[in-house]
């Protein structure tokens, strides 16, 4: 089966229904091109509660029966469906991803394609006060955090897969896990990296829908759930702070889904995957005359059927840069250099990166960094001035726009 979408999402739910369509629309929103429920006996059932959305084929509900059936849900979603998708992710329904760096998930996970899977780490809400249950979106009502933790959740590509350990634990038969700042996972486990990206873990919600989880059995071991009372009056008690990135986010959706049940920031159904280089370089070039934010999400799309293509992979790099994505750019032309061995590319990007980060203006006085780079260019530069390449002209250009402070380097 061939690659039919860029991010899919699994849960396991049981008696979720207050918080189906929040949870479904949110992460929809946020780039999963499809979301695969497993109920588990819930007493509404999900394909009731979602039917539109199935319908839409935005959601697939499978039913599985029975105690502890949360690891081999998702065996069965990575055999039965982990062939279709680049990414697999596995979130429970008291758990939304919060994107901080940028506005859809597939964009953000394209910087980490050369790992087997995404650590992303938990930021642990209160229960805001809340004793029953509030109206509206979790996004909204809890904002109140107890602190970042290590503890992770995982998103995953699927041809790394080999085995499940647990919600929090996946085995890989190739590569290995990092979280968002590249740094090694161990088992479930890695460095706090939450600048970027985390999972707000709404855990405790408000008193009533804490009675409801406690007299739920655990969908990894069968038994009643492990936390108690005295865990709920604890938080209640906490310190907290006031964390919002998510809310935003939450507020458009709650906007748009007022007008109707699809809300979408960008088109997520992937258009029919392009038959050749030019004609997703056109797709791509015709959406950044309309919405510079889905060109984006186009480059991020079809980096999988082009990834080994330089010239495909230069768009992005521009994209990037024009983006003021620095490291993607970077990352985007190593790539380039493994493919094709211009090294000189390479540094016309890492010059425009110094340039657009203002390193080079700040280390001008003094910076060794800064003066290195900038002579060793002018000297690559007098000996190809009669170069013809893109590169070549690029770092002409380059140079000739370089701050007044810097005029100095590399003539003496």
């Amino acid at each position: 089966m061939s690659q039919a979408y860029t991010a899919c999402l699994c849960a396991i739910v049981k008696d979720e229904t207050p918080f189906l369509e929040e949870w479904v629309a949110y992460h929809h929103y946020l780039g999963f091109e499809k979301i695969i429920l497993y109920d588990n006996e819930s007493t509404i059932p999900v394909g009731e509660t979602l039917k539109e959305y199935v319908a839409l084929g935005i959601c697939e509900v499978q039913m599985i029966k029975g105690l502890a059936q949360q690891n081999i849900a998702y065996q069965h979603c990575l055999h039965t469906y982990g062939a279709s998708t680049e990414w697999l992710a596995f979130f429970d329904l008291d758990e939304f991803l919060c994107l901080k760096a940028c506005d859809d998930i597939r964009v953000f996970l394209q910087d980490y394609r050369d790992y087997a899977a995404l650590i992303v780490q938990w930021d642990v809400f209160s229960s805001s006060g809340h004793l029953s249950r509030p109206e509206g979106f979790v996004t909204l009502n809890y904002t109140e955090s107890l602190g970042e933790v290590c503890d992770s959740k995982t998103i995953l590509r699927p041809e790394c897969f080999a085995c499940v350990y647990s919600s929090h634990h996946f085995g890989y038969s190739k590569g290995y896990g990092v979280n968002a700042n590249y740094e090694m996972s161990i088992g479930a486990f890695a460095p706090r990296a939450t600048d970027k990206i985390c999972l707000n873990h709404y855990y405790y919600r408000s008193e009533q829908d804490f009675a409801e989880k406690l007299a739920k059995t655990d969908a990894t071991y069968g038994a009643k759930n492990m936390r108690s009372w005295q865990a709920f009056y604890r938080q209640a008690a906490q310190t907290t702070c006031r964390h919002t990135d998510i809310v935003a986010c939450a507020r458009e959706l709650k906007e748009r889904l007022a007008k109707g049940i699809v809300a979408e920031k960008y088109p997520v159904r992937l258009p029919v995957p392009p038959r050749s280089l030019a004609q997703a370089v056109a797709e791509i070039t015709r959406a950044l005359r309309q919405n510079r934010g889905y060109a984006h999400v186009l480059f991020a799309v079809f980096l999988r059927f082009f990834a080994t293509e330089p010239d495909f992979l230069r768009l992005g790099l521009g994209l990037a840069l024009d983006a003021k994505h620095y490291a993607r750019a970077r990352r985007l032309a190593r790539k380039v250099l493994e493919i094709s061995g211009d090294s000189l590319e390479y540094y016309v990007t890492e010059l425009s990166c110094q340039l657009g980060e203002g390193r080079l203006a700040v280390c001008a006085d003094g910076g060794e960094d800064a003066r290195r780079l900038v002579e060793f260019l002018r000297k690559v530069s007098r000996f190809h001035s009669q170069m013809q390449s893109q590169a070549g002209r690029n770092l002409d250009r380059i140079l000739e726009s370089l701050p007044e402070d810097l005029e100095a380097l590399g003539k003496r």
